[in-house]
């Protein structure tokens, strides 16, 4: 009786035992079931688009991740979302989420803030200069570049102006009022007499070295030029002959293939290229006009204005900017002539600006002439 009695113990003990091991498995079982893995659902911006650098990433995931942590900005959750800010460095930028149960890698294109151009804050970057006239910008690589008619020669500094360098002389012949820069290719061109008796366009490295004529023998002293480096052509004006008109030409940038594009422009300024919508436009005495480059025809957008020039454009904002010398004024419209308005009053003889449409700051050239190589009141000025 004793012995059974032990054995039902002992078989009651063991049963016990296995469904007690069964319901401990079908609880583990049923918590690893049960676990919740929180799921990355969408980045806003989108995953390797462009953003501002004060631009907000909202990241959304299926539920609140545990453990989160972000390299690559400042994050903040709210729910089952994280906002991670800025401001973030312009250019490549890379970030990484990690929590408990994932990882997700995000990249972004950065681009800085536009800063609006005011005509504010004019201060002076260079002076005792002495007929500074045509000035170009090559913003990415910290450099400004002008032409000094007044001592023949081609210059450049850093964009607060500081570090002046005298990269060409041209001797006894004139250098034109104008330069433009093929950033890409790291080349500057400029209108030059190449003789007594001889006038032509010619190009250089930024630093100066390996000038080159690509054009010579024009009948007239070549004025006014532009780039299309994508189209491989160059712009510039040049006298006719007679009278006030002007043609404007045009060749390959290796000064092949010289053709007239139009003929019987009066006294034409500046010219800036809009290529997207395949226009030009430019200045004459009184006005600031368009042309279409395919039908090579212009039309006047602003009108009634005394000597405008240095014709400037932010394609952007769909504004464009002309300084008017005798008045000593920058101006500024939109591109269709509308909402006119004095941005800057200088006080002087503004020659040409340019734009850092980046920095959102205005450049300009000021000289009482050409050819003033006896005077050192020349500079360049520069504003938000």
């Amino acid at each position: 009786m004793k012995h059974l009695a032990y054995n039902d113990v002992f078989l009651t003990l063991r049963n016990l035992s296995i469904i007690m091991a069964v319901l401990v498995t079908f609880v583990i079982v049923g918590c690893a079931e049960d676990k919740e893995v929180a799921t990355f659902i969408q980045a806003n911006p989108t995953n390797g688009s462009t953003i501002q650098e004060d631009e907000d990433i909202i990241v959304t995931f299926d539920m609140l991740p545990a453990g989160l942590r972000v390299t690559g900005g400042e994050f903040s959750l709210s729910d089952t979302s994280v906002t991670i800010t800025g401001p973030f460095t312009p250019g490549t930028v890379n970030i990484f989420l990690t929590w408990a149960d994932g990882a997700q890698a995000l990249t972004y294109t950065v681009e800085p803030i536009k800063k609006p151009i005011t005509g504010s804050n004019i201060v002076d970057l260079v002076t005792g200069l002495h007929a500074p006239s045509s000035i170009a910008l090559d913003v990415a690589g910290g450099k400004m570049y002008w032409i000094d008619e007044g001592k023949l020669r081609i210059q450049r500094s850093n964009l607060d102006g500081s570090d002046v360098e005298t990269l060409i002389t041209v001797g006894d012949f004139g250098v034109g009022p104008s330069i433009a820069l093929d950033v890409a290719g790291g080349k500057m061109y400029w209108p030059q007499s190449v003789s007594w008796d001889a006038y032509g366009i010619r190009r250089a490295n930024f630093d100066g070295t390996n000038v080159e004529t690509l054009i010579s023998r024009l009948q007239e002293d070549p004025e006014n030029i532009t780039l299309d480096v994508a189209g491989g052509t160059i712009y510039w004006t040049e006298h006719q002959g007679v009278g006030d008109f002007y043609h404007l030409k045009r060749a390959n940038l290796d000064g092949s293939n010289v053709e007239i594009f139009v003929s019987g422009l009066i006294f034409p300024g500046n010219l800036a290229l809009d290529l997207t919508r395949k226009q030009m436009y430019l200045t004459s005495p009184s006005a600031v006009l368009v042309m279409d480059l395919e039908t090579r025809k212009a039309r006047p957008l602003v009108s009634g204005l005394i000597g405008p020039d240095g014709i400037a454009l932010d394609l952007a904002e769909r504004k464009m900017y002309w300084k008017i010398y005798v008045q000593g004024i920058i101006q500024r419209s939109n591109l269709d002539g509308s909402n006119v308005e004095i941005l800057a009053s200088t006080g002087k003889y503004p020659q040409d600006l340019a734009l850092d449409l980046a920095g959102g700051n205005m450049y300009w050239t000021e000289s009482p002439g050409r050819y003033a190589a006896e005077t050192t009141n020349g500079k360049i000025r520069r504003s938000d």
